[in-house]
């Protein structure tokens, strides 16, 4: 239970449950009474943010005030067919909170809710502020996601954005439309690596390892995006807390030999001695 309590709340879910988890989680809330917890494993990690909506929209007007429910109402607009709905409710969280970590990790939501509906000056406004307090672990995660705007034009970014949000609803078919688009939107021909993380991605939400592991990692090495050290710590932390520490060890090699002066590189060291 504190596994789940500890998602719940105002901290990113780094590591999605497996979808058997998910079920045994969404049938404990249930039983318990909670809706907001119920709901937010329903409609983000078990690909049903319509049926969750139906939860929590009708418990709006007594939650207005309540930063737990917003988040998650947020979180679960973000993974349905109106993501765009996410930013006015991820707003309202922002104005409640006053402490600067829990706002950090507001804005890096909203700055994933610009990216997946097109809105990269949006998204690149909230990723600049976060990336102003280098003191806090996670402006690493928002100066490789600027660096990946840099990189990108934003005609393409659009589609992978789009891309990124179809993995989100675990939908196959709109990875690989949004994988079509992008590349036909590059006039270089180097979007095509960038498929691999999406398709990573898809094999995230959908709890398939092995595609996870072997699509990142052909990302990570075949490509030269500020997003590969991002993927590289976000593998490495995964097998962390799953207690695969030699698969952690090897992908720890891979961040010295690839990265060597990365802060990941670092932050890994440091959880392995």
């Amino acid at each position: 239970m504190r596994y789940l309590l500890a998602q719940i709340g105002i901290k990113e879910l780094e590591f999605a449950p497996s979808p058997q988890k998910a079920q045994t989680l969404a049938t404990i809330f249930r039983q318990l009474n909670k809706p907001v917890e119920y709901a937010y494993i329903l409609g983000v990690f078990m690909g049903m943010p319509d049926s969750a909506l139906k939860i929590l929209v009708p418990l709006k007007d007594k939650n207005r005030h309540n930063l737990q429910y917003l988040l998650v109402l947020g979180k679960v607009y973000m993974h349905s067919s109106n993501p765009w709905e996410s930013i006015p409710v991820l707003m309202d969280a922002l104005e409640l909170t006053t402490r600067r970590t829990d706002r950090l990790r507001v804005r890096w939501e909203l700055a994933m809710a610009g990216f997946i509906t097109g809105n990269i000056e949006w998204a690149s406004y909230q990723l600049e502020i976060i990336a102003g307090y280098p003191e806090e672990k996670i402006s690493n995660d928002a100066l490789r996601w600027l660096l990946l705007i840099s990189e990108v034009s934003d005609s393409v970014l659009v589609h992978l954005g789009r891309g990124l949000w179809s993995a989100w609803q675990m939908d196959s078919s709109g990875v690989e439309v949004a994988c079509e688009l992008a590349q036909q939107a590059d006039p270089f021909g180097i979007t095509s690596i960038y498929c691999e993380w999406l398709r990573g991605e898809l094999a995230y939400w959908t709890g398939n390892e092995k595609d996870l592991y072997d699509h990142w990692m052909r990302f990570i090495k075949n490509s030269n995006s500020s997003l590969r050290e991002y993927l590289a710590w976000k593998l490495f932390a995964r097998e962390v807390h799953h207690g695969n520490y030699k698969k952690a060890r090897q992908i720890l090699n891979l961040l010295i030999e690839y990265f060597p002066n990365s802060p990941y590189r670092y932050m890994a060291q440091s959880i392995i001695s």
